[in-house]
C-alpha cells in the first residue's frame, strides 16, 4: 500500500509541504487484505490504496492481460471501499463486487466499470449499474437504465454509445455484485467510478461533484499521476 502522508506540525509551529508516500507491506489471508500502519509520530498517514491482481501474458500487452484484480481503499479509520474484478471465460460470467459501507445512495447513483482497449483503434466499454433512480446517457438519451438495472455499453471514439448486452445487478450486505456475459476480450479493466446526482439532466456542468470516488483496477491507472474523469 502506498499512502498519501504529510508532516505534522511540528515543535517550533513549522508545518511540513507537500506529500510523501511511503511503502508499507500488505498480506493476503483469508480472502481480505491486511497490513500494519508501524509508521513514525511525525507522519500523520491520511490514505492509501492496496491492489492485487493476476495476469496473463499477451502479445499485444507487455503488462499482460488483466484476469482478477482486488482493490481497497483505505483511510486511518479502516476500510473506505473495496472491489474486485472476476474476468469471466467462455460460459463463466465476469463478476465485480463493490463494498462500501459508508455509500448512501442519493436520488441518483450509479457505477461505471471502464475498460480500456488494448489497441488505439478500439471502442471503448463502460458496464453501468444503477444502485438508486436512474440512468441516462448524456451522448445518447434513448440509453436509459433504472434502478435495479445494468448493462454494458460500447462507448465509440466519436462518442457514440449503444448497448451491447444487459447485466445483472445484485445486492449484497453493505455492497453489490454485478455480472455479465464476457465481452471484454481486448480490453484491461482500468477504473471503477461512483456517480450521484440529484438531477440526471445537469449533471455534464457539475461531473468533478457527482463523482464520489474513483477505485483502480489496473495498476498503470493507480499510478499515473492524473486520470481523466468522463460521462457516458
Amino acid at each position: 500500500v502506498y499512502p498519501k502522508t504529510h508532516p505534522e506540525t511540528d515543535a517550533a509551529g513549522n508545518k511540513g509541504t507537500g506529500f510523501e508516500k511511503r511503502l508499507i507491506p500488505v498480506e493476503w489471508r483469508d480472502g481480505r487484505f491486511s497490513w500494519r500502519l508501524d509508521h513514525p509520530q511525525a507522519i500523520r498517514w491520511s490514505s492509501g490504496t492496496v491492489m492485487r491482481l493476476r495476469a496473463e501474458p499477451d502479445p499485444k500487452d507487455e503488462g499482460g492481460s488483466i484476469m482478477q484484480v482486488e482493490t481497497a481503499q483505505v483511510n486511518a479509520q479502516g476500510t473506505e471501499a473495496e472491489v474486485a474484478y472476476f474476468r469471466g471465460r467462455g460460459s463463466e460470467q465476469s463478476v465485480l463486487t463493490l463494498h462500501m459501507p459508508s455509500l448512501a445512495p442519493r436520488d441518483n447513483t450509479w457505477i461505471a466499470v471502464r475498460f480500456e482497449p488494448r489497441e488505439p483503434a478500439e471502442d471503448e466499454l463502460v458496464v453501468i449499474a444503477v444502485l438508486s433512480g436512474k440512468f441516462v446517457s448524456s451522448l445518447a438519451p434513448s440509453v436509459s437504465l433504472s434502478v435495479g438495472e445494468a448493462a454494458c455499453l460500447q462507448v465509440s471514439r466519436s462518442r457514440q454509445v449503444k448497448i451491447i448486452q444487459q447485466a445483472k445487478l445484485e445486492q449484497r450486505d453493505k455492497g453489490w455484485r454485478l455480472s455479465w456475459s464476457p465481452v471484454e476480450d481486448g480490453y484491461n479493466p482500468a477504473e471503477v467510478w461512483v456517480y450521484q446526482t440529484d438531477k440526471v439532466e445537469d449533471r455534464v456542468e457539475r461531473l468533478i461533484e457527482i463523482v464520489q470516488g474513483g477505485y483502480p483496477l489496473n495498476p498503470y491507472v493507480m499510478w499515473a499521476t492524473q486520470s481523466a474523469i468522463a460521462d457516458f
